[in-house]
């Protein structure tokens, strides 16, 4: 019974073959389909799937999560260098602040020394012009301004000018008793000059000062500018870089995702190939059970033609037990033919979605190709970053060490700065010295203008009693004159008389002549007048 019911079976497959020949040819082709050429495609794709999740899930991932952790150390360091130069910067503007206040004060202080140094010079200018000689007040007009250098020395030359003058004239018309202490005063009032002359030296020096001071801060200025513009600058990079961070934080989501989508769908291929397989098993044993039923068939036809040359009805129970038989493997092959076509339904089904997966891992693959490009360029961006934050680095070593000079600059100049207070401190000092020795020096003045004024009156009374005495004197010499005449009148009397006694026949008439002219003074101051007693218009000089 078992050899006959292996033999009904092989006859109904036989039956089933001939019957239904297409889709047996369909299963072929798809068995020769699934063992050859898409099986090693599926295998490859296995490979590459699984070589690439390998290789992007655990190098580049831990290649990335090194650079977003150095990222992170160096978007720490920068911060922390971004807040140090916050402290430095508001350090620096105080400084600036406390620089700029100094420098109000010494503007203020020096703009304070101008004007009494102008004082000065003025009162220097006003003190010659009430002086003796009035030619002397309209020489030059004073015109002091802050930046005016060589009128200021002009305004001293003619000053040491005025007072050489002064003590010329001065000595000159004193008298010599009194030279002296006028030489000492007129001494005094040439150091002043000089002393001028060194303050306004001193004053120039000051502004100079000053000046540099203004450039330093100006300097500053610019500096600060500078500070501000790299720390918005800084500040655009904090941005980019959280921005980066941001798309490397979604990148590494995505990657994340893209790496679990991808193991998911390895895992289904794998059930998928598992279930390829068991039906490929499935189908090579139906088709040597087919094969064994078709010989089954040959040699029951064999037997049957045999049989048939034999006693038929000998047969006949048996050839309706075979047949009882022959209807229950129909109804088998039924079944297994519906199994048959639900197995290439489920076969189409399943390649089918073997090649939508096969597409869907295609655009996933080219996906994670797009997001390796995208992460190269961001490496490449990163490395451009990273260039940009050298440079910048580089700038504010070299900014830093500007700042430093600087720094050293201000400290320089803060040194140089207390001098100049000390300085001004001793000038303001020297200055009310000069100003009490200012003020001695009028009092001098006008001590020794009183002195020549009353010397001037002393002078002209001289003077006028010189006059009267010259004139007394011009007197004098003309009754000297007169004098002299009458001794010579008188000589030459005596002279006559003398005559008049050796010629003693002349004597007579002599006599007469003599007493009768009469000796008259001339007003003009000339000679003596005779005039003749006898003859009153006859006149003898």
């Amino acid at each position: 019974m078992a050899i006959n019911s292996t033999l009904h079976v092989d006859d109904c497959d036989a039956l089933q073959q001939s019957r239904r020949p297409k889709p047996i040819a369909k299963q072929t082709n798809e068995k020769r389909f699934f063992g050859g050429r898409t099986k090693a495609r599926l295998v490859e794709i296995s490979d590459l799937l699984g070589g690439e999740y390998v290789r992007f899930g655990f190098d580049d991932g831990k290649l990335l999560q090194e650079k977003l952790q150095n990222k992170e150390l160096e978007v720490d360091t920068l911060l922390t260098k971004l807040a140090t130069m916050n402290l430095r910067e508001e350090i620096m503007k105080e400084r600036v602040k406390e620089v700029e206040h100094r420098l109000q004060d010494l503007s203020d202080k020096m703009k304070d020394a101008e004007a009494l140094v102008i004082e000065l010079q003025k009162n220097g200018v006003e003190s010659p012009r009430a002086s003796r000689r009035p030619s002397h007040t309209n020489n030059f007009q004073v015109v002091c301004h802050k930046d005016d250098k060589h009128d200021l020395q002009e305004l001293v030359e003619k000053l040491q000018l005025l007072c050489e003058s002064h003590e010329k004239n001065t000595c000159s018309d004193n008298l010599g008793e009194h030279q002296e202490p006028e030489n000492g005063k007129f001494e005094d009032s040439r150091n002043e000059t000089k002393l001028l002359c060194w303050r306004n030296d001193q004053c120039v020096e000051c502004i100079d000062s000053v000046e540099q001071v203004q450039e330093l801060q100006e300097e500053v200025k610019m500096l600060s500018a500078k500070l501000k513009f790299s720390i918005t600058q800084r500040q655009a990079m904090k941005e980019v870089l959280t921005v980066s961070t941001a798309k490397l934080a979604e990148v590494m989501t995505c990657n994340e995702t893209l790496k679990k989508e991808l193991f998911i769908e390895r895992q289904l291929l794998q059930a998928r190939e598992n279930d390829v397989q068991n039906l490929e098993t499935r189908v090579e044993a139906l088709s040597t059970s087919n094969q064994m039923l078709k010989s089954m068939l040959n040699l029951k036809k064999m037997a049957v033609e045999s049989r048939k040359s034999l006693n038929f009805t000998m047969l006949e129970p048996k050839l309706l037990d075979l047949a009882a038989i022959v209807s229950a493997q129909n109804a088998c092959v039924v079944r297994l033919s519906t199994q048959n076509e639900n197995l290439a339904l489920s076969l189409q089904s399943k390649i089918q979605e073997s090649e939508h997966q096969h597409a869907q891992v295609t655009t996933a693959i080219k996906q994670k190709d797009a997001a390796i490009a995208a992460l190269d360029q961001f490496k490449q961006q990163m490395v451009e970053w990273a260039t940009e934050m050298d440079e910048r680095n580089r700038n504010y070593d070299m900014l830093q060490e500007y700042i430093l000079n600087l720094e050293g600059d201000l400290r320089h100049c803060q040194s140089q700065y207390s001098a100049l207070l000390q300085n001004y401190e001793e000038l303001r000092k020297e200055h009310g010295q000069l100003l009490a020795w200012q003020a001695r020096a009028r009092t001098r003045i006008a001590d020794t203008e009183n002195v020549l004024n009353e010397r001037e009156k002393e002078v002209e009374s001289i003077s006028r009693e010189a006059l009267h005495l010259s004139l007394e004197v011009e007197l004098l010499r003309r009754k000297l004159q007169q004098l002299d005449e009458d001794v010579m009148f008188k000589e030459g009397q005596i002279s006559i008389l003398q005559g008049g006694l050796l010629q003693d026949s002349r004597g007579s008439s002599t006599d007469t002549i003599f007493l009768n002219y009469l000796r008259i003074p001339n007003p003009n101051g000339g000679p003596f007048k005779f005039v003749n007693t006898s003859h009153p218009n006859e006149q003898v000089w």
